[in-house]
């Protein structure tokens, strides 16, 4: 008959509780089962993207979002995978330039998710003042973050803005409006008045702080007339929809104010009616010159772009005629419909 060694006696003669040792069993297999999982071969999984990521990409128009959960940073140089696209544009305008449909134009083209951009002239400057709606947007919201009672603070309109009588204007004399009304006056209704009594009310090292952060040349709000590129005036939009410098939260308010607009102009006019678009357009005509200043992003699918495109002519019709031509072949490129 076999003898018993220490260690026998030390296991079997004291007994285990078979419970405590079925249970040992299980949490070992449990154990041995998760480490094979997390060691697959990662040849097998190289063409799998994250579900995480799918299912945000897939789901950001589904739930209304109009900001972005994936940051993809720009290309320091323009893409060549864009190279067809600015091609196309550059014929077209080729076209128009015989025709004298212009005298002076710039495109920026700028595909959120992947940093891709191009972009025709996009370093030249255009003298604006509507282009300070998004700047001051922005300040405020910025402001709100650290304040959050900001937007419930009244401002006073007393008829003039600076020294100047405002004939024209949503606005009533002798009234106090809300900071949060006059933003979406000054964005959804076009009403240059709430746009200056916003500008003449808003802390300057505030709005100045915006343009150092986005690395944007300060305009002086006392010339209310200023220089800016296609490529500059994107970067606003750039950082509402990735909502990189504000909340969530407030980028989707910034966004939304832009998106009220329910006519389908300029940019958006040639556009298919299912497709998700917002922009900003401003027209001005002073004699025989006339200025177009438009911009936006349109949610293609999975692969949302912003364009902005700015123009000077002798007429309005012709350069607003030339944006949407300009907006329809860039989403038919990058749609793949030609």
């Amino acid at each position: 008959m076999k003898k018993e060694t220490g260690a026998d006696k030390s296991i079997w003669k004291k007994g285990i509780p078979l419970p405590f040792f079925l249970l040992i069993c299980c949490v070992l297999t449990a154990a041995i089962l998760y480490l094979n999982n997390q060691v697959k071969s990662p040849v097998a999984d190289a063409n799998v993207q994250s579900p995480v990521l799918v299912q945000t990409a897939s789901s950001i128009r589904n739930k209304g979002d109009l900001t972005s959960h994936i940051l993809m940073s720009k290309m320091e140089d323009e893409s060549p995978a864009l190279q067809n696209v600015k091609s196309k544009i550059t014929g077209y305008i080729e076209k128009e330039k015989q025709k004298n449909s212009f005298s002076k134009i710039s495109v920026y083209l700028l595909k959120q998710n992947s940093g891709e951009w191009t972009g025709i002239n996009a370093d030249e400057g255009f003298k604006s003042s509507g282009y300070l709606r998004l700047a001051i947007l922005i300040t405020y919201l910025k402001e709100a973050e650290s304040s959050v009672s900001l937007l419930d603070k009244n401002l006073a309109f007393t008829g003039t803005i600076g020294h100047r009588r405002v004939s024209t204007s949503l606005l009533e004399p002798a009234r106090q409006y809300p900071i949060r009304e006059l933003l979406t006056d000054m964005m959804a209704n076009d009403d240059s008045t709430a746009k200056w009594l916003l500008a003449d009310n808003m802390r300057r090292e505030a709005f100045e702080k915006v343009y150092a952060d986005l690395h944007m040349a300060i305009p002086d709000l006392r010339q209310r007339k200023f220089s800016i590129s296609t490529g500059e005036y994107s970067k606003f939009l750039e950082v509402l929809y990735n909502a990189t410098y504000l909340s969530k939260s407030d980028s989707e308010f910034a966004l939304q104010l832009l998106s009220n607009n329910a006519e389908r102009t300029g940019m958006l006019r040639q556009l298919p009616a299912e497709v998700v678009a917002l922009h900003r357009i401003g027209k001005k005509c002073v004699a025989d010159k006339c200025d177009l200043r438009e911009s936006g992003i349109v949610y293609y699918d999975d692969d949302p772009y912003i364009l902005t495109v700015f123009a000077e002519g002798s007429n309005s019709t012709e350069l607003e005629n030339m944006a949407s031509e300009i907006s329809k072949l860039a989403y038919d490129q990058i749609s793949g419909t030609r």
